[in-house]
């Protein structure tokens, strides 16, 4: 938290989570670096259950970001057999699974996969970054802030990748189920004084400057590896 003056918020552990997540450069290529897939797993954890105590509008997104990292889970247990002794890293899974032939050319990926799953983790992800952003950004008293900050994050980081169906539920959803900023934010605080909704903008801003470059290595390792499937759900 800010200064480490005030309690930690919700949003403080989730940030030392995915922080060490980033590896060494990739050999070979020292502007990429590898991504520690145990420990993005772990933190992802951490992640879900802070969609979940926001509640609301983050109800079902929180569903399927569950979903997602079970079969994440499946895909990794399934390729470790007999292959890895040691930590796992996202793109030796990945590797691994496109070696198998589970993919098609094009980023046509199969699902589930460890690849299609890692795609929507990150997107998930990134959605949640552009709409903390926002929000951290926002002036105190503008109460329509988070619902201003989610339409815009769903319509960059998630609309161009859903059909009909889920955009309808999404644009209605999403809005509907947003609280205002102060009611927002003591959700993430460790109360709801204002020093602490302060902090916890802080530590929004710390989560997002964490999840910044891990998105950026994210996307590289997926374009590197022809896995960026850009079809509609």
């Amino acid at each position: 938290s800010a200064g480490g003056q005030q309690p930690p918020s919700r949003l403080e552990p989730v940030a030392h989570a995915f922080a060490p997540c980033l590896r060494a450069p990739v050999p070979f290529s020292p502007k990429a670096r590898d991504i520690d897939l145990e420990q993005l797993l772990r933190a992802c954890d951490d992640f879900l259950a802070l969609q979940l105590a926001m509640g609301g509008a983050m109800a079902a997104p929180a569903r399927y970001f569950e979903a997602n990292l079970r079969a994440v889970r499946t895909a990794r247990d399934a390729h470790r057999r007999g292959r890895w002794a040691g930590p796992v890293t996202m793109r030796a899974l990945l590797e691994a699974e496109a070696a198998s032939g589970a993919h098609g050319r094009g980023g046509l990926l199969k699902d589930p996969s460890a690849a299609m799953g890692l795609l929507w983790i990150r997107r998930s992800i990134a959605f949640n970054a552009a709409l903390f952003a926002s929000v951290a950004a926002s002036a105190k008293r503008d109460a329509a802030a988070p619902r201003r900050a989610c339409l815009a994050a769903y319509a960059k980081e998630l609309e161009p990748y859903h059909g009909w169906t889920l955009r309808r539920v999404y644009r209605l959803g999403l809005p509907r189920g947003m609280l205002p900023r102060q009611a927002f934010l003591a959700r993430l605080a460790a109360s709801e004084s204002d020093a602490d909704v302060q902090a916890a903008v802080e530590d929004m801003r710390a989560l997002v400057a964490v999840w910044t470059p891990l998105l950026r290595e994210w996307r590289r390792t997926f374009v590197e590896l022809d896995l960026e499937d850009s079809r509609r759900v």
